[in-house]
């Protein structure tokens, strides 16, 4: 196999705010984009849960998808799950 096809299939990405996040996804796929803190690391943002507007150019699922459905898929958690955290805020 290709190495691009078993990175596609065993690795998930959480792309720097600094990085292109477009290029990455046309790369390795939507599916493998997660989002996370880098907390308590000064390379992350002051407001983790600002990351997402490095997604302005995807569509409302896709940046669902990387904000927490694509972990929740890796963690097989299930919606009722994915719910329940969707009420609480970040501060």
């Amino acid at each position: 196999k290709h190495p691009h096809d078993t990175i596609r299939k065993h690795v998930w990405f959480h792309p720097h705010f600094e990085e292109n996040v477009d290029r990455l996804v046309a790369m390795v796929g939507v599916d493998h984009i997660i989002f996370g803190s880098d907390w308590p690391h000064p390379e992350g943002l002051a407001r983790p849960a600002d990351w997402v507007e490095c997604l302005a150019n995807f569509s409302d699922e896709d940046k669902a998808k990387i904000m927490g459905g694509n972990m929740m898929k890796l963690l097989n958690l299930d919606d009722s799950q994915n719910d329940r955290a969707a009420g609480t805020q970040v501060a």
